[in-house]
């Protein structure tokens, strides 16, 4: 149906804005087919996972990140990470309760920076299975910290079994940032 409001395509976005939550924004309105669907025409999706690396969590934005009190190599979970770039079978990688029949996806990149305490890390992909990122970040924090090495890393996308990766990391550290269509 096209435009079945009053409201111009360009302003949409700023109406929408007025009903979201605090912490979702949309930043661009278009008029698209009928068929659109936006989980399923999503072409690349990129998430963000936050972790403090320091001995107190701060009191201010608990919610947004991940406090880890250890220490962690972030040169050894750089380069963990490399591992997961590029087309897996990432069955080891999601929940079993939510494992589908194609656990097959295609990391694009990941981006991983160090500011202060804080660890961003940025991981675009085709697509996510469920809790496949926060268990990827748990398996990275067992990188950094000298828990695992590449070579178990590789070992765990062959078992194909979730029980070998790291931990499940919690959610507030995870944030979607960006969907391309």
């Amino acid at each position: 149906k096209i435009n079945a409001t009053s409201i111009p395509i360009k302003k949409m976005r700023h109406a929408i804005n007025q009903f979201l939550p605090n912490d979702i924004i949309a930043k661009k309105s278009k008029l698209v087919s009928d068929s659109f669907h936006s989980t399923l025409n999503a072409k690349n999706k990129t998430y963000r996972y936050t972790i403090l690396n320091n001995e107190f969590p701060t009191v201010f934005g608990q919610d947004f990140y991940y406090h880890v009190r250890q220490p962690l190599d972030i040169e050894k979970i750089i380069r963990a990470s490399k591992l997961f770039v590029g087309k897996h079978d990432f069955s080891a990688f999601c929940s079993e309760a939510h494992k589908k029949n194609n656990c097959i996806r295609t990391i694009t990149n990941i981006k991983i920076k160090k500011s202060k305490n804080f660890i961003y890390m940025d991981f675009s992909a085709d697509g996510f299975l469920y809790n496949m990122i926060r268990i990827i970040v748990g398996t990275l924090i067992e990188a950094g910290q000298n828990k695992i090495t590449p070579t178990h890393i590789k070992e765990i996308f062959k078992s194909k079994t979730r029980i070998h990766a790291g931990q499940t990391a919690p959610p507030q550290g995870l944030c979607l940032i960006k969907v391309i269509y």
